[in-house]
């Protein structure tokens, strides 16, 4: 008994002695027995086939990092966070209140990157609000919804693509991310919920296929450039009011509907092509567009609402074509450069201050004849503020 309680310990020992010189000469040499026998050979092989390559790559990414922490969330989900200072969620549920985990609680600085794992369905309202440090989230392909403020206060985040797999953005995912310069939506993107990229000052351009909401980009200060896809029919209220870097605005073919004070205040706007398609013009849909010169009016307008042009200082000239019936209150007001207008024959009112105030306004050509003008209907006031202007019909009839 003796002798074999002797031949343990000195196996032990023997054993520890071995382990202790492979740590030193792995310390001293860089020397990793497990990657050095698995990829040495087969790295410096040339002839290293794919799925040799693949194991390697993993063991690369193994060797990449390692786990902080790991833990759970609501809805049978986990997290995971590694020392890349990235955060993985799995699962097949829904995120909730993941501001509110012990992940933020506890590793609110080191969560950087958070990627949200396939088979994850959907972000929940509310589900990253406020986490300020996170700089990339990448969207699994199996996220359909992204519910309201999911990502609102996200002052980091820098760029966002949303995947096709997307159908729905609800009300102020990504408000207030002061810090987003570009976001991507997908080609299954149906709805755009109201407020969606609300208030995001460091937004530089944008491409949309869907429908845009009222108060979609408003406050949006740094795009330059908006491109509306084919699918797009409606613009709504507010939609990129203030939006005060906005120079290029591509509206698409097939737009019906503009909504009122949808690019109101977007000072840089110095050329405007208004598709046939477009019906409706809302009230104040370009007001105080300060570097409007130049303006393609749709043919299928009926109207010019209130106020939609109102404050345009750069404009010279408007050229309005049938089948236009109304110009609303206040609609070419305050348009100081102002200097030629083209009205057509079925024209029928002229509501109050339409050209109020445009001092520089000499002519005014009538389409129709001398007593088709007569029959224009025009409040008093349509017309205060101008003087020596020079009234021209296509006939004396």
């Amino acid at each position: 008994m003796k002798t074999i309680k002797k031949f343990k310990i000195s196996s032990l020992k023997v054993l520890i002695f071995i382990i202790i010189s492979m740590i030193l000469l792995s310390s001293c040499n860089n020397y990793d027995p497990l990657k050095d026998s698995i990829i040495d050979e087969t790295f410096d092989n040339e002839s290293t086939t794919v799925i040799e390559r693949e194991i390697q790559d993993n063991i690369s990414v193994q060797y990449d990092r390692s786990m902080i922490d790991f833990g759970t969330l609501d809805n049978d989900l986990s997290w995971t966070l590694y020392d890349s200072n990235v955060c993985e969620i799995v699962g097949s549920g829904e995120i909730n209140n993941f501001f509110e985990s012990d992940a933020i609680r506890n590793y609110e600085d080191k969560i950087l990157t958070i990627k949200i794992m396939d088979d994850v369905t959907s972000v929940g309202p509310y589900a990253f609000q406020g986490c300020s440090k996170i700089e990339r989230i990448y969207i699994g392909n199996s996220i359909t919804n992204i519910g309201e403020w999911a990502f609102s206060s996200c002052s980091s985040l820098e760029n966002i693509i949303i995947p096709d797999n997307v159908i729905e953005i609800e009300s102020y995912a990504f408000s207030s991310c002061d810090s987003l310069k570009s976001i991507s939506f997908g080609a299954g993107l149906e709805k755009i919920a109201y407020g969606t990229i609300h208030e995001c000052p460091s937004l530089i351009s944008l491409s949309i296929n869907s429908d845009v909401p009222e108060q979609a980009f408003q406050k949006c200060t740094s795009i330059m450039s908006v491109t509306l896809g084919d699918d797009v029919k409606n613009i709504g209220n507010y939609a990129f009011s203030g939006c005060t870097s906005l120079i290029n605005v591509d509206l698409n073919d097939g737009l019906l509907d503009i909504g009122h004070n949808a690019f109101e205040n977007c000072t840089a706007i110095t050329n405007l092509n208004i598709p046939d398609s477009v019906e409706n013009l809302g009230d104040s849909s370009f007001e105080n567009c300060t570097s409007l010169k130049e303006i393609s009016f749709s043919n299928s307008l009926c109207s010019i609402g209130d106020w939609t042009f109102q404050g345009c200082i750069s404009l010279k000239t408007v050229l309005l074509f049938e089948p236009i019936e109304i110009i609303g209150e206040k609609a070419f007001a305050e348009c100081t450069a102002l200097e030629n207008i083209v009205l057509p024959v079925t024209l029928k009112k002229i509501s109050y201050g339409a050209f109020l105030n445009n001092s520089a306004l000499r002519t005014i050509h009538f389409a129709g004849t001398y007593s088709e003008w007569g029959k224009v209907e025009k409040v008093k006031g349509w017309n205060t503020g101008t003087s020596n202007v020079s009234m021209k019909y296509s006939s004396n009839g």
